[in-house]
């Protein structure tokens, strides 16, 4: 029998009425990025803590600390996670939620004794989430004090940095806002001393740090800095935390030059150099309008409206004045046009990151644009996130010079960047301005070729994941444009044909093989219910050498695992050769294994056998073309786990644990891995949108198999970043096949 379907984290949140989801209250969109950080330990018993658990406690203007009310996330939490043990922390009482699996310690977050009992009354944990009273001083000081608490490898997330009480930011310490302490200076070392951290201990908080990632709006509406996520370094070695501590690159900050002199300032376009539209061209927002309006040939007149005009100064409201004599037919609805035209463009923005980091306070913004003066300001701040900056807008300031000129009676202007060659080059250039030509917005050709495969909006998806990454070291950029354009979008092309396969074949459970499949299984738990529901994707701890060779204690975990209906065993690449050696083993008819690419390499397959022969009874499917080439090697390098090969699996305490190969990393690998981890993160939000699953699960599966295959093929394009991954893995799987020829001369298969 199948299972039945599990909820969602989000799907849950909306039934609990948590506005953590997508329906309730400020529909914070959070459990998107949670069922992809969370989805691995969903079964796992691990130890869970909640600082806030309800809306309107003292932060708010109305709030009460003496209230008997719900905590929806408690709930949430109880029900995502089965058997993990759940936390909670709240300045009001919350004693009433009676469950064996939670516990309740009441305190106030800027008590450092009140912190001191929580630490006390919880083991290590695995996660925490400061959902509190958002107060910067608090926030900082719960991660502090809790810090150490957390296990090396976990999770310290902190919500809502968009907001903080009007009331505490007066009446606390005054604290750096958490999304500027943890923003560009800490990612390049830069600190200073606060109330709550001295620079020191900021220091030691980024060398035990493996990613830090403050993610903005998961729901789309606006673009401010919303979650902060901390990975703690799996392992805090004096190696390891050295190599974390390298020193980045700081852009010019704006200086004054004397008195009564202008200031010395940089100067940036704004549309395709700090923020980039998701349908790329200007026309296509006139097309999606033209949609929502019901009004056919809308967009083509909104094109000749605007020629009409643009000869003198003008603004949007004279489009629409121009656009009335030549719709008057549709002169009544055009008011409403123009509002959500605005809307539109709001919706279609992103920042681009590269030149965000580049602006420091006091810079300036120049557009040639007819949007109003209050809409670009909002568009500066909302979606690029810039505040300490000024802001000129003129119809045609760039292109006919006007601009510059005024802005040199307060400026000095020391270079602008811009992506148009006449007016963001060499118009600044005729009036002695340093220009600089950026091209960053224009698609890649991967992303033109996805899109002319037949996926627009995957492409267009691809784009703005590589646009909202940026690492100032180039290997680590690239690792990051790797995710956004190759992997990311190639595992989600792979998950929908596995699940439509599962579901086709009346498969109830995918066994994800570790290592390679960790990122992949994000995904396929993210789909798997809107895909194939009843079909559940499980972590499957194998490698080589446990497959090839399984103990007892091995043997008797994968038939737990496995059970005694049909299931899919993944693996990204290889020869198929283990897979189908354990199948034959434990006597396995049940188990399918399938793989992404199935490599034909006969050498090395008739190396595997001479060790571990196999009668080839088991078949292995793939989804791609076998007789293709490709280089998997860079496929493997690509899709990290955060956990060394797996040797064994034993049982203990009433549950399995993996056992390890004891081959450190460096602290290189271990930090380009980590980049490789969270830029699959990153690119996740905007390549999960609605838009997108709508095309991926509608295309026809030839026509998807057709764009994973050119996916698939394009890694090398990465290679140079990837292959400086590729010595310690090289050496690891030597090492493995040295203990898998050991293994070959000595088994006694009846240990298995």
């Amino acid at each position: 029998m199948r299972h039945p379907p599990r909820e969602t984290l989000t799907e849950l949140a909306n039934s609990h009425g948590s506005d953590k989801g997508d329906r309730v209250r400020d529909r914070h969109g959070y459990t998107r990025l949670y069922d992809l950080l969370f989805g691995p330990q969903r079964d796992a018993p691990i130890a869970f803590l909640e600082i806030g658990l309800a809306v309107g406690g003292p932060e708010t203007a109305d709030g009460r600390v003496e209230r008997r009310v719900a905590s929806p996330s408690v709930a949430m939490w109880l029900d995502y996670f089965p058997q993990a043990r759940i936390y909670g922390f709240d300045i009001s009482d919350f004693s009433h939620i009676h469950h064996e699996r939670f516990t309740f310690v009441r305190g106030d977050a800027g008590s450092a004794d009140d912190l001191q009992r929580l630490a006390a009354a919880a083991p290590m944990l695995d996660v925490i989430i400061d959902d509190g009273s958002h107060a910067s001083y608090h926030q900082q000081h719960c991660l502090k004090h809790l810090w150490p608490r957390l296990k090396p490898g976990g999770l310290y997330i902190v919500e809502d940095l968009h907001w903080q009480s009007p009331v505490f930011e007066a009446s606390l310490p005054r604290v750096p806002l958490t999304a500027e302490l943890f923003g560009s200076g800490f990612e390049r070392g830069i600190f200073v001393d606060t109330p709550v951290f001295s620079r020191d201990e900021l220091a030691r908080l980024r060398e035990e740090t493996s990613a830090c990632s403050v993610f903005r709006d998961l729901a789309g509406r606006v673009n401010t800095p919303k979650m902060l996520v901390l990975r703690k370094r799996p392992d805090l070695g004096a190696g390891a935390a050295a190599a974390q501590a390298g020193s980045l690159p700081v852009p010019a900050t704006a200086v004054q030059e004397g008195e009564g002199a202008p200031r010395r300032v940089r100067s940036f376009d704004l549309f395709d150099t700090l923020i980039a539209r998701r349908c790329i061209h200007p026309r296509a927002v006139f097309a999606q309008l033209e949609q929502r309006l019901g009004l056919p040939g809308f967009a083509e007149h909104r094109v000749a409206a605007e020629a009409s005009v643009a000869a003198e100064d003008y603004s949007l409201h004279d489009i629409y004045r121009a656009l009335a004599h030549r719709l008057p037919e549709a002169a009544g609805r055009l008011e409403e046009a123009e509002g959500l035209e605005i809307e539109l463009e709001l919706e279609n923005l992103f920042p681009i990151a590269e030149h965000v980091a580049e602006v420091s306070p006091g810079d300036i913004v120049v557009s040639d644009m007819y949007l109003p003066q209050e809409v670009i300001n909002a568009l500066v701040h909302s979606v690029a996130g810039l505040r300490d900056v000024s802001v000129f807008v003129s119809p045609h300031g760039k292109r006919r010079g006007t601009v510059w000129a005024t802005l040199q009676d307060r400026f000095r202007i020391a270079e602008h960047l811009g992506d148009n060659p006449d007016t963001d080059i060499r118009s600044p250039a005729a009036f002695g301005i340093p220009a600089r030509q950026t091209a960053v917005s224009v698609p890649t050709r991967l992303e033109e070729e996805v899109g002319a495969l037949g996926f627009p909006r995957l492409a267009e998806g691809m784009r703005e994941a590589r646009l909202r990454g940026w690492q100032h070291d180039p290997v680590e950029r690239e690792l990051q444009v790797l995710q956004a354009n190759v992997n990311t979008p190639m595992l989600l092309a792979a998950s929908v044909l596995v699940l439509r396969a599962a579901r086709q074949a009346g498969v109830s459970q995918i066994l994800a093989s570790g290592r390679d499949c960790y990122l992949w299984l994000h995904l396929l738990r993210f789909l798997q219910d809107e895909i194939a529901p009843g079909v559940r994707t499980e972590y499957f701890y194998t490698g080589r050498v446990p497959r090839s060779f399984p103990s007892a204690s091995y043997a008797a975990y994968v038939r737990r695992l496995a059970g005694t209906e049909r299931c899919f065993v993944l693996d990204v690449c290889g020869t198929g050769w283990s897979l189908q050696r354990l199948c034959e083993q434990l006597g396995l008819p049940n188990a399918q294994p399938l793989l992404i690419q199935k490599m034909k390499d006969r050498a090395l397959r008739g190396r595997y056998e001479g060790w571990a022969p196999t009668t080839g009874t088991t078949p292995v499917l793939a989804l791609l073309d076998p007789d293709r080439s490709y280089d998997n090697e860079l496929v493997e390098l690509a899709n990290p786990a955060p956990h060394p090969t797996v040797l064994d699996v034993t049982w203990q305490d009433g549950k399995d644990v993996p056992v390890f190969g004891d081959m450190a990393a460096s602290p290189r690998a271990t930090r380009l891995r980590a980049v490789l981890d969270e830029a699959f993160l990153l690119s996740t939000a905007p390549l999960l949108s609605r838009a997108i699953l709508d095309e991926v699960t509608a295309a026809p599966s030839a026509r998807l198999a057709e764009v994973l295959g050119h996916l698939y093929g394009a890694y090398g394009q990465f290679g140079g970043a990837l292959r400086q991954l590729a010595a310690e893995h090289r050496a690891e799987d030597a090492a493995i096949c040295a203990l898998l020829e050991h293994k070959g001369r000595s088994w006694m298969p009846a240990a298995a």
